[in-house]
């Protein structure tokens, strides 16, 4: 009890030393932690700007590049002149000079302009030479482009089949993530949760032995059934039994099981008993006293829907309006494949997304300087500065570069020679 009070006393008095002591630096020099603050609490940095900006870099100020107020200079962006470098002072962004190599990291050429990079992992962007961007090199590192490739972060495939829904995969064009989606084809859905589902109805076996029609389950959640008597069976005292040698009733009328006498169907009925319908088929009462006919579905099933991609919309045996495919599963696909099925976009060279390569945008073609074939003109590289190679009494071996001396022969002394 003891130690437990000399624990509770130590806190207390801990908090009681530290509240003195703040209230002692807020007298004596109010600003201290406030700039402690500024430097080491992002969250208060964001919400007090205005009074933490004379204690930060301000990016643009003093080195004209991007990135607004920050702690540290490292911190600071590209420069907001697309022209300058960061080769001044301390990185600060200047207008280069482009006969100054070394001030822009760069290998000196025998024509007097400058080359590669001196460092190797670096790369000139049109700011100078600065590093690559580790994910794309064909952007600098640090700038909004530089940005690590998307990743699927939605459930894989084994956690949607565990949780009983079907897996509606990423898409990596939209950057969306996959998902669990609707209910597998063998479970329904309780309340949010998809249970898997048993059909309780009889087999074709127990059917058979019924001598009536096998009605199997039309989808999830739908019992199979026995319908009518079979063929070779009629409906007597309630039984399906082998036909003997009369003839069919005409129309709907049925046989009275005891005087075997063609009658009109009595007025009562109770749905799902068999019954016969006017042209003489196997079928049962509906909940409007009308004899259906035993239909099986011809249209597909939930696992051919599946198989496309597309949603499953279940048929309707009393209108016998066949089962259909949907729409695709993943909304951002197109239902153009040989066979119909959902195919995802594909991805232009603007980075848009288009449902095949013919409807991307024509890309252009640039001829950059050099002769390189380019879709944008940014991304030529940057056209070295032309030579006079006249002036130096050299042979013009391009615009960029001269070749040897010239020789030039004295008339004079050639006749003076003869």
């Amino acid at each position: 009890m003891f130690d437990i009070l000399v624990d509770w006393g130590g806190d207390v008095l801990a908090g009681v030393v530290f509240s003195q002591v703040k209230d002692k630096i807020d007298i004596e020099d109010p600003f201290l932690l406030v700039e402690g603050d500024c430097l080491t609490d992002s969250q208060y940095r964001e919400d007090n700007l205005e009074e933490c900006k004379q204690y930060l870099v301000d990016c643009s100020t003093q080195f004209g590049k991007t990135g607004g107020f920050v702690v540290s200079a490292s911190e600071c962006g590209t420069c907001e002149d697309p022209d300058f470098t960061p080769t001044g002072p301390n990185g600060t962004c200047v207008d280069p000079d482009p006969n100054d190599c070394a001030g822009q990291n760069k290998a000196l050429k025998s024509d007097g302009t400058c080359g590669e990079c001196l460092d190797k992992t670096q790369k000139d962007f049109g700011q100078g030479c600065v590093d690559v961007c580790e994910y794309d090199d064909r952007y600098a590192a640090g700038t909004e482009e530089c940005k690590e490739p998307w990743t699927d972060e939605g459930p894989e495939e084994q956690q949607c089949t565990a949780e009983g829904r079907l897996h509606v995969p990423g898409d990596a064009a939209t950057e969306t993530d996959s998902s669990c989606g609707d209910c597998l084809p063998t479970h329904i859905d309780e309340d949010g949760t998809c249970t898997e589902w048993t059909d309780g109805g009889p087999t074709e076996e127990e059917c058979n032995e019924q001598n009536k029609v096998y009605r199997p389950s039309t989808g999830t959640g739908r019992d199979s059934s026995c319908g009518g008597c079979a063929d070779g069976y009629e409906l007597i005292n309630g039984k399906c039994e082998e036909e003997g040698f009369e003839p069919p009733c005409p129309g709907n009328q049925v046989r009275n099981e005891e005087t075997r006498e063609c009658e009109d169907p009595p007025p009562d009925f109770v749905p799902g008993d068999p019954c016969t319908t006017e042209d003489g088929k196997a079928g049962t009462y509906d909940s409007e006293g009308e004899c259906v006919p035993d239909w099986v579905n011809p249209g597909p099933t939930v696992q051919d829907c599946e198989a496309l991609g597309k949603t499953h919309v279940s048929g309707d045996p009393s209108a016998q309006k066949p089962s259909e495919c949907g729409g695709c599963k993943n909304s951002t696909w197109n239902p153009i494949g040989d066979n119909g099925e959902c195919v995802a976009p594909v991805k232009c060279w603007d980075e848009s997304t288009a449902a095949t390569e013919a409807e991307c945008p024509e890309e252009p073609q640039i001829e950059c300087w050099d002769g390189e074939i380019v879709n944008d003109e940014s991304k030529c590289s940057t056209e070295p500065p032309k030579v006079d190679c006249a002036s130096q009494n050299k042979i013009q071996e391009t615009p960029y570069e001269c070749g040897g001396v010239f020789l030039t022969l004295d008339l004079t002394l050639i006749v003076r020679s003869v």
